[in-house]
């Protein structure tokens, strides 16, 4: 290749790619919001109903316990009577797949591997491993067993939680026990500790990029503790790491009030509770909040509406917040007492309790763009 037509490529390729990360940066998710009531895919930028893409009303009769999201789109349903749903963000009405998950028994938590298989968690201490496109059948090539029993007695209410690295989190709400399991393997143990108690009951988890985890647990008083442990070794931080903090007021956090986001190779988190506060932290010190680059890390705007109950980070490093009454706006990750990107909306207070928020990219041009630079570079070769 001669030096004009090589330096021709690199210009063509920077640009291409300067114009890739421009358009990205201001491409709205589709964000979508799960509610007794329906469920409903909007714009990041516009949260009312000039905003919705898709709308799925949910069935009268059966109430939902839990909802799962997927950045690839996927959306799950856990319900009152044992069974569950599938659903695209694009198509909420359109059902992937739909039945009773084990024995009847109500379906208190949901978690999507990475490869889009799931886990289902009881009211009664079971959990169960199933297909993404069947939700009545073991995934194929899973390790048996598929159904589990990790609970009993006072202990039998399970929460199961996934992220980027395939294990799963499975947390016995009610007397703090923490699980982890292998994706493909349930009964088989990711490190030590499994089975490791955090208090007297455990609100919140959450896998980070690394695969470890969060644990938000009534531990005390006050009884908003949030711990960060090692997937290794639950009984330790991972190296480097804060052990644990307390935020806040120390109140409670719920599962759906965390969410992490990995940006410019370090991982942050975002923790809502009851009170109505907001917290930015890097995952390796939950305790600091004082972070570089950041012009706000703490908010109580939440505390003059309701408490946090749901939130998800955006492809725009923006934070959309669900109050418990289903107020719902957008901040900015690195601004979170600043200017709402999008303001606040009062659309979804008449939709009863909220399970869930989800944040799904747009479908992105990295293909497009393999192609295109493939394609210039043999044509100007």
């Amino acid at each position: 290749m001669k030096m004009k037509t090589f330096f021709n490529v690199v210009v063509s390729t920077i640009m291409v790619l300067a114009l890739c990360v421009a358009a990205q940066a201001v491409t709205p998710d589709s964000i979508v919001l799960v509610t007794a009531t329906g469920t409903f895919t909007v714009n990041e930028f516009d949260l009312n109903g000039t905003g919705q893409t898709s709308y799925w009303g949910n069935p009268a009769g059966v109430d939902i316990y839990c909802s799962a999201g997927n950045s690839d789109g996927t959306i799950v349903w856990g319900f009152s009577d044992g069974s569950a749903r599938v659903a695209r963000y694009d198509s909420l009405d359109t059902t992937v797949s739909s039945g009773v998950v084990g024995n009847g028994s109500g379906i208190l938590g949901a978690a999507i591997r990475p490869n889009g298989n799931l886990y289902f968690g009881s009211l009664d201490g079971w959990v169960y491993a199933r297909s993404g496109t069947n939700v009545t059948a073991a995934p194929a090539g899973y390790t048996q067993p598929a159904n589990l029993q990790l609970g009993s007695g006072s202990g039998m209410y399970m929460y199961p939680a996934s992220g980027a690295v395939d294990e799963v989190l499975i947390a016995g709400n009610d007397i703090g026990s923490a699980f982890l399991r292998q994706g493909n393997n349930m009964a088989a143990t990711v490190g030590l500790g499994d089975g490791m108690q955090f208090g007297s009951s455990i609100t919140g988890t959450l896998v980070l990029s690394t695969g470890d985890v969060v644990i938000a647990s009534r531990a005390g008083n006050p009884d908003g503790y949030i711990f960060v442990r090692d997937n290794a070794d639950l009984s330790l931080a991972p190296a480097g790491y804060v052990d644990h903090a307390i935020l806040g007021n120390g109140s409670r956090t719920v599962g759906t009030a965390m969410a992490s986001k990995v940006v410019n190779g370090t991982e942050y988190i975002v923790i809502g509770n009851d009170s109505g506060e907001l917290f930015v932290r890097a995952a390796s010190d939950v305790s600091n909040s004082d972070i570089a680059g950041f012009a706000s890390t703490y908010s109580a705007y939440m505390a003059q509406w309701t408490g946090v109950r749901a939130l998800t980070i955006t492809s725009n490093n923006n934070v959309v917040i669900v109050g418990y009454d289903g107020k719902m706006l957008v901040r900015s990750l690195f601004d979170i007492d600043g200017a709402d990107v999008t303001p606040l909306t009062y659309r979804y207070t008449q939709s009863g309790t909220n399970f869930g928020v989800y944040a799904i990219p747009e479908p992105m041009t990295i293909t497009l763009l393999a192609g295109g630079l493939f394609g210039l570079l043999r044509r100007r070769r």
